[in-house]
């Protein structure tokens, strides 16, 4: 196990040299002026991409391995900053009663004029009913930035209950400021408890396309593939969609739409492998800041349905709450929460314990220097 002492002493350290001037004022002093638009993070209108929200499936390189994000932290909070720490705490517990508990701490750090070093530190606990098991996770690697995207390669250590060494690629690139293309590729444990008890890896290749269509409208599509070392396969593709209804400076409502199809070649006793999993949704979104605060506050409500196998569409719906806080110029806190109920449609899904209640949390802390 991970000693987090120090990351938390670290953290802390953080916390202390940053705190804004107004907060250690006496007082009686004269409150702090209104901020202005760049102490606040921009209303995430197109916030939810292929590899980050609306994808159910687990396409994107996991925490500490994902340099495209750590990149585009420096580019949309604080772009004259170098230099980015970032700390990650996620729990979810889905309807197939399959549980994840994630913490873990990432750091980007500035070499040369586009070259960046990056490392992280992960712990992972994953169960379902019948394994349960963890993993940590240890990377390092380069980064390179330029005016068109980003280039990423990183070594990965894993230990726990599965040892291995892994890698991931990161690349984008824009080909204007309405089209962006994404590709992840890499070597990593399947994620799950008993295809990591039984050291069973991946080499995975995920590709997505960003395109905003005009001023409204947003898709993003997307397609990868798990070649498994045990000889299973998984594929999945995706389509999802923002089309913003209103903006404002006090508002911006978004329609969302998403579908996605995923499916194993070869049945295993040790993991989930449906022949074919499909997931459909529609919901709306309405983000609001509260700028006297430096705080954006999102609400997602979807009704979506989803289905193994040749199973009938059982009704899925699902709310989210996310705040986005503003600590200092160059601190920004993330929390979210989401709930979904699961219907039951067939004795089946009941002898398979299908769980109701579905909840999800996460909490992000990042800091840039």
């Amino acid at each position: 196990m991970l000693n987090y002492r120090y990351l938390i002493i670290l953290l802390g350290l953080c916390l202390i040299e940053n705190v804004p001037a107004h907060a250690q004022t006496a007082t009686n002093a004269a409150p702090p002026a209104q901020p202005t638009a760049k102490q606040l993070p921009a209303i995430p209108v197109n916030s939810e991409s292929f590899f980050t929200e609306n994808t159910p499936t687990d396409v994107a390189p996991a925490f500490g391995t994902d340099l495209y994000s750590l990149a585009k932290t420096v580019d949309a909070f604080h772009p004259s900053k170098k230099n980015v720490l970032q700390a990650h705490f996620g729990n979810d517990f889905n309807y197939k009663n399959e549980h994840s508990t994630q913490i873990g701490l990432a750091s980007l750090q500035h070499l040369t004029k586009n070259l960046y070093s990056t490392s992280a530190l992960t712990n992972r606990h994953l169960s379902d009913e019948t394994y349960k098991t963890y993993y940590n996770l240890q990377t390092s690697g380069l980064l390179y930035k330029f005016d068109k995207g980003i280039i990423g390669l990183s070594y990965d250590h894993y230990t726990g209950d599965i040892d291995m060494n892994g890698f991931t690629i990161n690349s984008s690139y824009q080909f204007d400021s309405s089209t962006e293309l994404l590709f992840f590729s890499g070597k990593r444990p399947h994620n799950a408890p008993g295809a990591i008890l039984q050291n069973v890896y991946e080499h995975f290749y995920a590709l997505g396309l960003q395109k905003n269509i005009n001023d409204r409208l947003t898709l993003d599509l997307g397609y990868d593939i798990s070649n498994l070392s045990d000889g299973n396969q998984y594929k999945n593709y995706s389509f999802n969609g923002i089309y913003k209804l209103e903006h404002t400076n006090a508002y911006a409502d978004s329609l969302l739409f998403d579908y996605s199809h995923g499916s194993y070649d070869k049945f295993s006793p040790a993991y989930d492998t449906p022949s074919k999993n499909d997931y459909y949704a529609l919901g709306l979104r309405r983000d609001w800041p509260v700028y006297s605060q430096k705080r954006i506050w999102s609400w997602t409500t979807k009704l979506g349905t989803v289905r193994d196998n040749n199973e009938p569409f059982s009704f899925l719906p699902s709310t989210e709450i996310k705040l986005t806080q503003n600590i200092s110029k160059n601190q920004q806190l993330t929390a979210a929460f989401s709930y979904a109920w699961y219907q039951k449609r067939t004795d089946a899904e009941v002898n398979n314990n299908r769980k109701a209640n579905n909840y999800s949390f996460a909490l992000d802390y990042s800091i840039t220097l």
